[in-house]
């Protein structure tokens, strides 16, 4: 679903990117910028993109191959229960049988001596009943703490899978984000391409047939005018708080207010020190306004 999307954006940004060279003038970039440059930004966004998407896949991919590697573990703990319980009965019945064999001899001897251990039979029996008791008890030791190894394994499972819904429901959650913002900028690249037709199917001026007063060369693009509202562009928004970004080379404000989900009139009205919207220095300061991610 997300690679459609992006590629739904593909075709509206290339023709952004054609519409801006006949109405770059008049938009809020006042700079003119080469047609080629206009697409490879529009390109590197699309790839910024895809490359989130990705990383994001591969996260989810991570989290079922831990959620496989831990119903695996948990079928290898049930097999080794299952050992430890074959084990146990094995030793008990080794046991059993090895007091059994003792018993019978004792019996044989006992028959053998009737005559000069009538006297011992009753201390005899009282002790067979004793390690009748201890084997009991034994027993009953052995399958209480077999009953305790698995109510602790049966606890870790059931904590490391809701741990593991967690995590897998709070990456859905961002998926989601993510989703809504990419719809959002499809939205608002529709909108720019919408204005800059009708801005480029408007006449152009005829140009006066005798030559200008002045050079071309010394005449100045005028700048668009810097207005600012003060006030956020939406309630989750808060000017109070926010983030400090440095500028890099190439940078916008557009881009910067994509990067962070805010508008542009949202980083004019918290930057007094931005004086030209088309122009941005490398390493120079501006404080994003914070917003609030959905939900809150």
């Amino acid at each position: 679903m997300t690679h459609s999307v992006l590629k739904r954006l593909h075709v509206p940004l290339v023709l952004a990117a054609v519409a801006l060279l006949g109405g770059c003038a008049t938009t809020e970039y006042s700079a003119v910028e080469q047609p080629s440059s206009m697409y490879l930004r529009l390109q590197d966004d699309v790839r910024e993109l895809h490359e989130k998407l990705a990383a994001l896949s591969q996260n989810l991919d991570n989290l079922q191959s831990q959620l496989n590697l831990l119903e695996r573990e948990q079928e290898n703990q049930a097999a080794l229960i299952r050992q430890l319980q074959n084990d146990m009965r094995k030793s008990l019945d080794t046991l059993a049988r090895v007091q059994r064999t003792e018993l019978e001899k004792f019996s044989a001897d006992l028959a053998r001596q009737r005559s000069e251990l009538d006297n011992q039979r009753v201390a005899l029996d009282q002790t067979t009943k004793n390690l009748t008791a201890a084997v009991s008890r034994d027993t009953e030791q052995y399958d209480r703490k077999l009953a305790d190894v698995v109510k602790t394994v049966q606890d870790e499972n059931a904590t490391l899978q809701r741990k593991l819904t967690s995590d897998l429901q709070a990456l859905q959650r961002d998926l989601k984000a993510l989703q809504s913002q990419v719809n959002a900028n499809s939205e608002h690249i529709v909108r720019v391409e919408t204005h800059l037709q009708s801005i480029a199917a408007r006449a152009l001026p005829t140009p006066p047939a005798t030559p200008p007063t002045t050079p071309p060369s010394s005449a100045k693009p005028s700048a668009t005018p810097i207005v600012r509202t003060g006030t956020p562009s939406s309630p989750d928004i808060d000017y109070s708080q926010g983030y400090s970004h440095t500028v890099v080379a190439g940078e916008t404000l557009w881009k910067i207010a994509r990067d962070y989900n805010v508008t542009v009139q949202d980083i004019l009205n918290t930057n007094p020190n931005i004086t030209d919207t088309s122009r941005l220095s490398p390493g120079q300061k501006l404080f994003i306004p914070y917003r609030k991610p959905a939900g809150q």
